[in-house]
């Protein structure tokens, strides 16, 4: 599910951005139902480009379950220098990332997420637009996303999504 889909500047990197991702994601969950807490924690699927110690630390013991893809370490092993609450983290996340249920998350992701978020950005001309201000693209953006969600939701349906709203009862 797509709970949040903000536009950051291109010059931050997917770490820095996390947080405010993460904060607007909280506000619309709550807005719908009950946001995530430490008691009852969320799942967070991200892709390496998320993943350092410090994010990890970050959220470790917060309202989200971490499941981010690690990078290859190019040394094979890790130095930890004493910081144990980051080597916990990290191990933990790790753990969650090789359970079953974190293949499947991961693969989820890969499947919807990934696929569907490329697809907005190629098909729909969001890659590379040409509008004025950080405000009217990320308009642009909401309406794509809002209306990719809804296509991903009428094809699980039996029926076709139909936009004549008086004929929703079957004709006799």
């Amino acid at each position: 599910m797509t709970v949040g889909a903000p536009i950051h500047e291109a010059d931050k990197g997917d770490t820095a951005t996390l947080d405010p991702t993460l904060r607007e994601a909280e506000k619309n969950l709550s807005a719908v139902g009950p946001a995530p807490t430490p008691e009852d924690r969320c799942d967070l699927v991200a892709d390496k480009g998320y993943h350092s110690r410090d994010v990890l630390k970050d959220l470790d013991g917060g309202p989200w379950k971490t499941r981010i893809s690690e990078s290859r370490s190019s040394k094979g092993y890790s130095r930890w220098h004493g910081d144990d609450a980051a080597r916990a983290a990290v191990y933990g996340n790790r753990n969650r990332l090789k359970s079953g249920v974190g293949r499947e998350a991961m693969r989820k992701r890969g499947e919807v997420v990934e696929r569907s978020f490329a697809h907005v950005l190629e098909r729909g001309g969001m890659r590379r637009t040409w509008l004025r201000g950080r405000e009217n693209i990320h308009k642009r953006y909401l309406v794509d996303v809002a209306v990719m969600i809804w296509t991903l939701l009428s094809t699980c349906r039996l029926r076709p999504p139909s936009c004549d709203f008086a004929r929703l009862e079957p004709q006799r």
